[in-house]
């Protein structure tokens, strides 16, 4: 049983690293990475070092970082449980004014997978509601050479999405400023009161949502999928992301 153990944690801290490893080389530097790296790192020196960790783990001083590891683990599990049920349900009329689609890293020019999956929600909702405004929001991070913004607009130009309908919102460097800025650019733009919806994946839904209450905005929402590939480090970090929110306000 012991043996059978020792595979099964080797084994997912593997496929853990192997994962983080690949995507270190496609995607852009954040914290989901770097925590999905150490997680798998975990598990395999665990399982490398698994009789003598259990040797220092029958002690008080042991017993009390199984309890926390414990705690730390059920919380995940709630939060992401939390993401899973919020990001899956959608309350968008196709009545809105406008829609505001949250931006994500870009590779110097190109639009990641990540953001694809929202460009491609943003045109089946275009379609639906052509009368729409589509604010495109995100600034230029580093290593990219444009702003998000500026490669959300090239994409959706590229797949028929029409130019007069589309507003560029190019220096939000968070959530935060994402809707902030963007209810600055529509409060010119459209009489008050207007109906508004965003676009995000379905990982970011929850914490996106909650963010644009604080931002004086109360929008319906139209979720993107996620990217299976990124679905550990993305779900690490929104937890991470949540529980700030949560402490902080």
């Amino acid at each position: 049983m012991k043996a059978f153990f020792r595979f099964l944690l080797a084994t997912i801290g593997l496929l853990i690293l192997m994962n983080a490893g690949y995507l270190w080389m496609v995607s852009n530097y954040n914290l989901g990475l770097l925590l999905a790296t150490i997680l798998g790192c975990v598990f395999l020196l665990y399982a490398l070092l698994f009789n003598v960790i259990n040797r220092l783990l029958r002690n008080t001083f042991g017993r009390i970082i199984k309890v926390s590891i414990l705690i730390t683990a059920t919380i995940f599990i709630f939060i992401s449980t939390l993401i899973s049920v919020a990001g899956r349900s959608n309350t968008v009329t196709y009545q809105e004014d406008a829609i505001i689609v949250l931006g994500a890293g870009i590779h110097e020019e190109q639009v990641s997978r990540v953001l694809a999956y929202r460009l491609d929600t943003a045109l089946q909702y275009h379609k639906m509601n052509p009368h729409a405004l589509l604010v495109l929001s995100g600034g230029q991070g580093p290593g990219e050479t444009i702003s998000e913004a500026a490669a959300m607009e090239r994409y959706l130009l590229a797949r028929g999405a029409d130019p007069a309908k589309i507003i560029r919102e190019e220096r939000a460097t968070s959530t935060y400023e994402n809707f902030l800025n963007s209810k600055e650019l529509l409060d010119a733009t459209l009489k008050t009161p207007y109906k508004i919806a965003y676009i995000t994946n379905q990982f970011h839904m929850y914490r996106a949502g909650r963010i644009a209450v604080t931002a004086g905005l109360f929008p319906t929402r139209f979720h993107a999928q996620n990217d299976l590939i990124t679905l550990l480090p993305d779900y690490l970090r929104e937890c991470c992301a949540i529980l700030n929110f949560w402490i902080r306000g």
